[in-house]
């Protein structure tokens, strides 16, 4: 039996419809499990900080199981020296740097690619993005 042209279109954009549909499901399921943040004694956000918070507390939820106890004391004392710690936790600091990794490396590669660079020359976003945190953490530092 020879199936037409059509059909097979059709199943395709059904699969694809299925696909999706299952992956914004999981999707919707894994923001929805994040709890809602008690923000009460804390100050908002500044800067890129606030522009990516979805993204950095959706990330921060799930690794802050993963982060060890002398990383976390190391990061509440950098906080508390920047005068940062009525802002920030420390598993928002570990999170930021990989959102605002993938972020700058992004869109650095997305920039290099419309000017015909090679993107290795990204790699620098993604590294930039990785050390941006503790650059804006030493940079608030009290004197």
């Amino acid at each position: 039996m020879q199936l037409s042209d059509t059909t097979i279109m059709a199943a395709t954009v059904l699969v694809f419809g299925i696909a999706f549909t299952m992956f914004m499901m999981w999707f919707l399921d894994v923001v929805t499990r994040v709890p809602n943040e008690e923000r009460e004694y804390l100050d908002k956000p500044e800067g890129l900080f606030l522009i990516l918070w979805l993204p950095i507390r959706l990330v921060a939820f799930y690794i802050s199981p993963f982060i060890n106890k002398d990383k976390v004391d190391k990061l509440n004392k950098q906080l508390r020296m920047s005068g940062m710690d009525y802002v920030l936790l420390p598993h928002h600091v570990v999170s930021s740097q990989l959102i605002f990794a993938f972020f700058f490396g992004s869109l650095s590669w997305f920039l290099l690619s419309m000017i015909d660079y090679s993107w290795t020359y990204a790699l620098f976003g993604f590294l930039f993005g990785f050390i941006y945190p503790n650059m804006y953490l030493n940079d608030k530092v009290k004197k």
